[in-house]
């Protein structure tokens, strides 16, 4: 079944664009990412005839990780009063997705020279576990293709997380620069495509990444630097959820296997606006796109959680429109 599912995914001219299409099929992508580890694309699962909400129940947890059993709660010793107080139980840490807008953006035809923004000189704090944030960079752009700088001081052994917002669909497929890996691809409805992909600086590595469309979107496009991250398995889990017309862009709950975590957050909306990041979170880089008809804003923020399972983040969008909110935990280096 895995290599059935990677020989679809992989080969887009058989239909892989759009295996999962349909609401009926859209929890196998959860089931075989979470049971064997893989990178299948993946889009929210919402739900179907056969079964659904796999984004929200196993999107969250790193691929293969078994279940904890709940701690017990003590039994309070017995007084005079008459009842002991009793426990509360956790409520879970995300929704299902939204239904994903109907709207099909039509392909744009212009494509002039993308904008790029690098980042100010590279500061790296320090982080729990040794993963530190070096620096980050962003671009957005009208047409097939989008080019985002290497982040400022970036050196080799850095690992690159890169997040790769397009409008479009199922149809609209992100090809990565040479050495880049996919993490996961998430899609909402017709108006809004998410691509992040993890890679290793090497000493040879250009001053710029160039990422290629299968047709013109307008895309925004931010990279981010760390040290301290392993280049072997850069991610330890992730999650997404999917939004239409709010202005909350709200990224479930992740965990990983330690008890602090390296939160890398990931908000993109289908328009031209502001975002601000969740509360606990800092904001590395925000850009939109402000030219042509479809335009798109991406925030990316982090944060150090000392806990091993994050909570949901919930960022706010200056504007209602279809979104997608994300979170990944970063494996530190031994």
């Amino acid at each position: 079944l895995r290599r059935a599912a990677a020989f679809v995914s992989r080969n887009q001219a058989a239909g892989g664009g759009g295996w999962n299409e349909y609401g009926v099929n859209r929890h196998l992508p959860w089931l075989l990412n979470f049971r064997y580890g893989t990178s299948v694309p993946a889009v929210a699962a919402g739900y179907g005839r056969a079964f659904g909400f796999t984004d929200w129940l196993y999107g969250g947890r790193s691929a293969g990780a078994p279940v904890a059993s709940p701690t017990p709660s003590a039994t309070p010793t017995p007084t005079p009063t008459p009842t002991p107080t009793p426990v509360a139980t956790a409520t879970p840490g995300s929704s299902p997705a939204a239904t994903p807008s109907p709207s099909e953006p039509p392909a744009a035809s212009a494509t002039p020279a993308p904008t790029s923004t690098p980042s100010p000189a590279p500061t790296a704090t320090p982080t729990a576990d040794g993963i530190s944030y070096r620096s980050s960079s962003a671009a957005a752009a009208q047409g097939t293709a989008l080019t985002v700088p290497t982040p400022a001081g970036a050196v080799a052994g850095d690992v690159l997380v890169a997040a790769i917002d397009v409008r479009g669909s199922l149809s609209t497929w992100v090809t990565p620069p040479t050495g880049f890996d996919l993490v996961r691809r998430d899609v909402n409805g017709t108006s809004l495509t998410t691509a992040v992909y993890t890679h290793v600086v090497r000493a040879t590595d250009p001053l710029s990444h160039t990422f290629q469309f299968s047709r013109s979107q307008g895309s925004t496009g931010i990279i981010l630097a760390f040290s301290g991250v392993d280049g072997a398995a850069p991610v330890v889990s992730s999650g997404v959820h999917a939004q239409s017309q709010t202005a909350r862009i709200t990224a479930p709950s992740v965990s990983g296997s330690t008890a602090s975590l390296y939160l890398v957050g990931i908000f993109a909306s289908s328009s031209q606006t502001t975002i601000a990041a969740p509360s606990g979170m800092t904001e590395r880089q925000e850009r939109s796109l402000s030219s042509g008809t479809y335009r798109i804003t991406t925030s990316v923020a982090t944060e150090v959680v000392a806990a091993e399972r994050s909570g949901t983040r919930t960022a706010r969008a200056g504007s209602t429109a279809t979104s997608l909110g994300q979170l990944m935990v970063l494996r530190p280096a031994r």
